[in-house]
């Protein structure tokens, strides 16, 4: 998987991604790029994300801090998934409104690693995540299922054509 620079737009994990992926109709459709300290980018929730009246679920909510955290595996050059996930809610979510999501490595020891992100709307944040990764081969989706070559197979080749992202991210 190759290394991404600042400022540039990251592909999605997988097309069907429930976090990023372009063909999930259900989907958050996240989309982030590379920062100084990690990586950020912005969502909308619909009212397909709906919990209470007019504020998003807070499960969707974990979704997208979980998503933006899992953007951090381009930073890294590997693929991770989640151990744990601990949500702070700080405020409602309103729906139909942009918010920025932002994540950052905080330490790594050996497949470990611990991260933090996000949700803020115009410097208010209204979520929070602290979590632990572990780093995985890729094989790790397809000893899971095997209808998930197919998914895994794209995302390694992420980057060449159309939806999948910018550039070649596969080895």
């Amino acid at each position: 998987m190759r290394l991404f620079e600042v400022g540039e737009r990251l592909p999605p994990h997988h097309p069907n991604c429930f976090g990023c992926g372009p063909r999930n109709e259900s989907g958050l459709h996240l989309r982030c790029h590379m920062t100084e300290e990690g990586v950020a980018g912005s969502v909308r929730l619909e009212r397909r994300h709906e919990g209470g009246p007019g504020v998003a679920h807070g499960g969707i909510v974990a979704a997208v801090l979980d998503d933006v955290l899992g953007y951090l595996l381009y930073r890294l050059g590997v693929p991770m998934v989640t151990a744990r996930l601990e949500v702070d809610y700080r405020r409602p979510v309103p729906l139909e409104l942009d918010f920025g999501a932002a994540a950052r490595i905080l330490s790594q020891e050996g497949r470990k690693v611990w991260a933090e992100a996000e949700l803020e709307r115009e410097g208010t944040v209204h979520a929070q995540a602290r979590g632990l990764f572990v780093r995985v081969d890729p094989a790790h989706w397809v000893r899971a299922s095997a209808a998930a070559r197919e998914s895994i197979e794209s995302w390694t080749r992420a980057g060449g054509e159309g939806e999948a992202g910018p550039g070649p991210v596969g080895p």
